[in-house]
C-alpha cells in the first residue's frame, strides 16, 4: 500500500462526510495538488481505498474509512496531511511489509523498524498500535491477489560439490564398470581427486558424504536406487542436471532468502544483495538463474531430513508463534552464519519459513515435523529420507492393525519396494527403531505421525 502527501489530503477530504464527494468538489477544496488529483484518485481505487461512483463522484469505501480513522488517531504525532512536507509519505510497500511481518510477530516489531514505525505513530514500546492494525487490514481487505507463497530453494556450495561428483563418476562408468557413484567411491573421489581444500567438506579429518546425499535427496535433486552389483547408487534428477548446468558456469551456494527476494519481490534489502551476490538478479531484472531456482521452488517434491544441529534448531522455535534468529543465536550459542545455514535449510524443505524481520516460525507441515519428533536425539542424522521412504512402504506394503499401531508382516516386501542395498535398508530400519518411529515390529503412532508431516511438507 502507498500512502503520499496527496493521496492522504484525499482520503482526509473524502472523510469529511458519508456521502459522495464530486471530482469539481474535491478539485475545489484541493486546489493545491488539482494538477495531479485525477491521477491520485486511480491510485487509490486501485487500492480499494476510493470507489468512482456515477456522474464523476467519489467515495471512501470501508478500507479507506480505516486508513482515515488510522491517520485521525495518529495525528497528535504527525500532524494533518496538508502539514507535512511535499516528499514526506506516510505509506510504502516497504512499510507495508513491516506492518504484515508484525502481525504474524504477534504485533512484535523488530528492533531495526521501530524507528520508522514510531515516528508515524504505528509502533510504540516494540508492538504495533491500533492505528498500524487498522491500515494492516485496510491492505489486507484490498490488496490484489498476490501469488500462492511456496517455500524457496537453497543449496550449499558442498552440495554442489557432491553432483559434480556423482556426475563425473556416472561418466567413467561408462569406460570403466567397477566405478559408480556409490557411497564410498563419492567420498574417495571428493577427497582424492576433486578436493578443493577450502570447502568445508575437506577440512574434516574424517569426511562422511552421507548428510549431503540425504540433503540432496531431500530436496528432489537426486534419488538413490539398487545398483546390479547391489550397491545403492545416486542418479540425478531431472532438477538436479538443471542445478549442475546452472552451476557449471558458476560454483556458488543458494540460499532461500536470495531465492524469496526474486520469487515474491520482498523488499527486503539484505536479500535482495544476496540475491545480486549469487547471480538470481541484476540491475536489469531477474536472470536466468532466478528463473531456474524459483522454477525449483515451485516444482521440486520435498522429503525431511534433518541433521542433529536442524533437529536442535527445530526444537528451539516455538510450536505456534514466532521467535527471531538472534534469539535462537543465543539461545544455542551457535556462530549467526551457521545457525543461518541450517535455517537456510529448513525453510527450503518447507518446515519453517523466516519473515523480512528475521523472525521464524513453522509451516503447518512444520508443525506436525515438530509433534513428531519433539524429543531429545543422539543420531547424527535423526530424520532421513530413506526412513520416510520405509515408512511409506510400510503403509503400502499393509499390515494388521493393532489400535494405533500397525504390525509389519512382510519385511522383505517392504524392503523391495524401498529400493536399498540390504546394508542401508538395515541401518535406516535401526534409525527408526532407535526413535520409536518403529518398536518391536510395529509402526508406532509417532511413525505414523512422521509420515503425516513428510505427506504435509
Amino acid at each position: 500500500m502507498i500512502i503520499l502527501k496527496s493521496h492522504a489530503q484525499i482520503l482526509e477530504n473524502l472523510g469529511r462526510k458519508t456521502e459522495s464527494s464530486s471530482l469539481e468538489d474535491l478539485k475545489k477544496n484541493l486546489f493545491e495538488i488539482e494538477s495531479e488529483l485525477e491521477e491520485r484518485l486511480a491510485e487509490l481505487i486501485a487500492q480499494n481505498l476510493v470507489i468512482g461512483e456515477a456522474f464523476n463522484t467519489y467515495n471512501l469505501t470501508y478500507s479507506g474509512r480505516l486508513v482515515v480513522k488510522a491517520l485521525k488517531e495518529v495525528e497528535g504525532l504527525i500532524g494533518r496531511p496538508l502539514s507535512w512536507s511535499v516528499k514526506q509519505g506516510f505509506l510504502d510497500p516497504e512499510i507495508t511489509y513491516m506492518l504484515q511481518v508484525s502481525i504474524r510477530c504477534q504485533d512484535r516489531v523488530a528492533e531495526e523498524w521501530k524507528e520508522v514505525l514510531e515516528k508515524r505513530g504505528l509502533a510504540k514500546d516494540g508492538k504495533l498500535t491500533e492505528p498500524a492494525k487498522l491500515i494492516y487490514e485496510a491492505y489486507k481487505l484490498g490488496k490484489e491477489a498476490a501469488p500462492t507463497y511456496h517455500s524457496p530453494f537453497n543449496i550449499t556450495l558442498e552440495e554442489v560439490q557432491v553432483l559434480f561428483a556423482i556426475a563425473t563418476l556416472w561418466e567413467k562408468y561408462k569406460e570403466n564398470r567397477a566405478v559408480f557413484p556409490e557411497r564410498a567411491q563419492i567420498e574417495k573421489y571428493l577427497t582424492q581427486e576433486r578436493k578443493i581444500p577450502e570447502h568445508e567438506l575437506y577440512r574434516a579429518k574424517k569426511f562422511d558424504v552421507t548428510p549431503y546425499l540425504y540433503a540432496l535427496e531431500s530436496l528432489n535433486l537426486v534419488e538413490s536406487r539398487l545398483h546390479e552389483t547391489e550397491f545403492t547408487v545416486y542418479v540425478l534428477t531431472r532438477f538436479g542436471e538443471l542445478v549442475l548446468r546452472d552451476q557449471k558456469v558458476k560454483e556458488r551456494s543458494i540460499s532461500s532468502r536470495a531465492v524469496k527476494s526474486t520469487t515474491f519481490k520482498i523488499p527486503v534489502s539484505d536479500w535482495y544483495k544476496l540475491a545480486i551476490k549469487e547471480g538470481l538478479l541484476s540491475k536489469a531484472g531477474v536472470t536466468d538463474s532466478g528463473l531456474l531456482y524459483s522454477k525449483l521452488a515451485r516444482e521440486i517434491k520435498r522429503k525431511p531430513h534433518l541433521t542433529k544441529l536442524d533437529y536442535d534448531l527445530l526444537g528451539k522455535i516455538p510450536l505456534a508463534s514466532a521467535i527471531f534468529i538472534s534469539e535462537v543465536v543465543t539461545d544455542t550459542g551457535l556462530e549467526k552464519s551457521k545457525a543461518e545455514t541450517s535455517l537456510d535449510k529448513l525453510e527450503a524443505l518447507g518446515i519453517t519459513e523466516v519473515l523480512g524481520n528475521n523472525a521464524i516460525i513453522l509451516t503447518p507441515g512444520g508443525r506436525l515435523l515438530k509433534k513428531a519428533v519433539d524429543r531429545s536425539t543422539k543420531l547424527v542424522n535423526p530424520i532421513t529420507p530413506n526412513m520416510i521412504k520405509i515408512l511409506k512402504a510400510i503403509i503400502e506394503v499393509g499390515g494388521q492393525k493393532h489400535g494405533k499401531k500397525i504390525q509389519i508382516k512382510d519385511w522383505k516386501a517392504v524392503e523391495k519396494r524401498v529400493g536399498l542395498d540390504p546394508k542401508l535398508f538395515r541401518d535406516e530400519v535401526f534409525l527408526l527403531e532407535q526413535e520409536k518411529y518403529i518398536d518391536k515390529g510395529f509402526l508406532t503412532e509417532a511413525g505414523r505421525l512422521l509420515l503425516e508431516a513428510a505427506e504435509a511438507l
